[in-house]
This record gives C-alpha cells, sequence and structure tokens, in this order.
C-alpha cells in the first residue's frame, strides 16, 4: 500500500471548524483504519482520533466487535479510548496528548494503528469462528 501524509488540525471547541495546521505525518499502513483525527485545546491540546474497522461489517457483528475488543492492549502508551456507537461501523476514539516532535508524534499514530489492526485481526477470528 502507498503511504499517505495524514494532516492533524486544532479544531476550535466552540466553532467546530479546523483552524491551524499543526502537522503532518506519514502513514505507512493501515490509513484505511483512520476514520478522522483533530486537535481540541482544553487545559492542553489534545489528539482526538477515531479509528474504525475496514469496509463493511454485517449488522449481528457490530456489538460482537465491541464486546471482544481489548482496549487494555494500548494500556502502556498513555492513550485513552471510547467507543463511538452512533456511527455506521465500530468506531473508537483514541484521546492522547499531542507531541510536538514530528517524529514522536508519526510514531504515537503509527502505533496505535497497529495495535488497533492487532486488536480487530484478533476480533475478526473470534467472532468468525463462532458464527
Amino acid at each position: 500500500m502507498e503511504s499517505v501524509k495524514l494532516s492533524l488540525y486544532e479544531k476550535d471547541k466552540e466553532t467546530g471548524i479546523l483552524e491551524n495546521l499543526l502537522g503532518s505525518y506519514l502513514i505507512e499502513e493501515y490509513m484505511e483504519l483512520i476514520d478522522k483525527a483533530y486537535a481540541v485545546k482544553d487545559e492542553t491540546l489534545k489528539v482526538h482520533l477515531y479509528l474504525t474497522v475496514e469496509g463493511d461489517i454485517e449488522d449481528s457483528e457490530y456489538e460482537a466487535i465491541f464486546d471482544n475488543y481489548d482496549g487494555d492492549a494500548f494500556n502502556d502508551i498513555q492513550v485513552s479510548i471510547e467507543e463511538v456507537e452512533d456511527s455506521y461501523n465500530p468506531t473508537w476514539l483514541f484521546i492522547f496528548d499531542f507531541i510536538n516532535s514530528p517524529g514522536e508524534m508519526e510514531n504515537k499514530i503509527t502505533e496505535i494503528l497497529s495495535i488497533h489492526n492487532s486488536e480487530l485481526i484478533k476480533v475478526f477470528e473470534k467472532i468468525r469462528t463462532i458464527e
């Protein structure tokens, strides 16, 4: 797969408008799992990275994917995870501190994507053997 640049903007909390480009990061794998990404400033600048599944899923798989997804796999990388249940496909919101170093930020996004992809592989193997 071809490498893609992910542009990360700061989103105004009041208006919802994407305003300032914070950086562009090379994504070499799993770009198709990214639904959207932006950063919001509260006390600190927090990245909101929405990850989903590739392609469409069966209705019967929707809840099973959430039920079998292991958020504990991310415990070592300082990120909070929330299920986004009003999306067409299962989606998770990953929130973490913005990192000023482009290389470190790129590595953080890449690590989250890699763990997310591994979790999805485990989930789909499990739920599709149950059916």
